[in-house]
């Protein structure tokens, strides 16, 4: 279970970095067609939105632009659809491997994902150190002489520091 939620939960993402490049390039066919028309920031990957353009495409006269616009405002809302029913699928996934885990504070489906697709199974570890090290959260040592003095570990596994990183930004005391 631990590969299958690895693997939808990077899925999913690469489907969310498609619908961000095609909803800007949307963004720019819609400007070249219509410059008065205000739409709002992320506007265009909300299901009204997506409504609203596509009717005022229907609306336009038919170009190999309108044509190539209508395209990507389908393929947006597919997109969309698709992230949904994959984050669906994770929720019932990390809840069926990591109860606990979903009921930490702060932790949400697709962090309890990041954590358990990339530890897969934190008992491979002997220690703490083992996993720090492991998701490049360790220090290395850089002392010279006298001076001790660590740096941050450019290596390790970058998704599992980002989870890391992310679960200490959310559990920062306000």
């Amino acid at each position: 279970p631990e590969r299958e939620i690895r693997h939808l939960s990077l899925y999913r993402e690469r489907l969310l970095d498609m619908r961000t490049r095609l909803v800007n390039e949307l963004r720019w066919q819609l400007h070249d067609l219509w410059p008065e028309w205000e739409i709002p920031a992320k506007a265009l990957t909300q299901p009204g939105w997506q409504k609203k353009v596509a009717a005022r495409l229907a609306r336009a006269e038919q170009t190999v632009q309108i044509a190539i616009a209508r395209d990507m405002v389908r393929r947006a809302g597919e997109l969309s659809r698709a992230t949904k029913d994959l984050y669906a699928k994770l929720a019932t996934l990390v809840s069926q491997v990591a109860p606990a885990l979903l009921a930490e504070p702060g932790i949400g489906v697709l962090l309890a994902a990041k954590f358990i697709g990339e530890i897969a199974g934190v008992d491979r570890f002997r220690s703490d150190a083992q996993l720090a090290r492991h998701a490049g959260c360790a220090p290395i040592p850089v002392s010279s002489g006298r001076s001790d003095r660590h740096r941050l570990d450019p290596g390790g596994n970058r998704r599992l520091n980002s989870a890391f990183y992310m679960l200490a930004i959310i559990r920062i005391p306000d």
